[in-house]
């Protein structure tokens, strides 16, 4: 889809095609970050499942910012080279991986790989959407869209808050945790008295429990029987 041919004329295109390569362009800056923003989304999980101290949780998202770095430069190169469409590709394909490595992840090793697949991506994504705009869309146009584009980062932010944020619902406020890195399921932990599900690491998190599964107050139940025994006493 050319907005520019030869010449000084220009070719505009129908409204439904510049919005299609605009929320092309979006979509395809927001696949790179998302699994980062879901990790973080669901740090205080994974922090508890996997006994991970802050440093260490700290560390993933900067991993994946300095692979991002330090791959941008040959990013670029290979755009230039290979053209738009083989690195798009890559970008939907190496996101596609880094999520799909987050979602089995068991260890600190397999979020190591999720969140350095995931710097591959967002590598690749700034040049080859920039080269797309240079190529496809005339001298003029080229900032609003770029402005938009870029918007992509944000609403991959949103998106993984929303998608895989703590929520609670339900009659027993069990916590939606979709990667496999945070618990599997909310009941794998044993509830104590105090309303908390403790998980297989250990670690305790604030949940609520339906009145008919917490234990009776001791005190409450003292004051009952005291009161009971003096009215049967003679």
């Amino acid at each position: 889809m050319r907005f520019a041919v030869s010449g000084a004329a220009l070719d505009d295109p129908p409204v439904r095609r510049r919005v299609g390569f605009a929320a092309a362009l979006t979509v395809s800056m927001a696949v790179g970050p998302l699994t980062v923003y879901s990790l973080t989304a669901l740090g205080p999980l994974v922090v508890a499942d996997l006994g991970l101290s802050g440093a260490r949780f700290g560390f993933l998202a900067t991993l994946v910012f300095v692979v991002a770095a330090l791959l941008s430069g040959v990013a670029g190169a290979a755009v230039d080279r290979f053209g738009t469409r083989a690195p798009l590709l890559a970008v939907y394909l190496t996101a596609g991986s880094a999520l799909a490595a987050l979602a089995v992840a068991r260890s600190y090793e397999w979020l190591l790989v999720a969140v350095a697949v995931s710097g591959v991506a967002q590598s690749l994504a700034n040049p080859v959407t920039n080269q797309l705009i240079a190529e496809q869309v005339p001298e003029g146009r080229r900032g609003a869209l770029t402005g938009v584009k870029q918007g992509g980062v944000q609403l991959s932010q949103i998106f993984a808050g929303l998608a895989v944020g703590d929520r609670r619902g339900g009659r027993d406020g069990a916590a939606l945790r979709t990667p496999g890195a945070a618990v599997s399921a909310p009941d794998d932990g044993q509830v104590d008295r105090t309303g908390r599900v403790r998980s297989r690491a250990g670690a305790a998190h604030r949940r609520p429990v339906p009145a008919r599964l917490r234990a009776p107050d001791r005190r409450v139940a003292t004051g009952h029987q005291r009161a009971h025994h003096d009215l049967r006493a003679p």
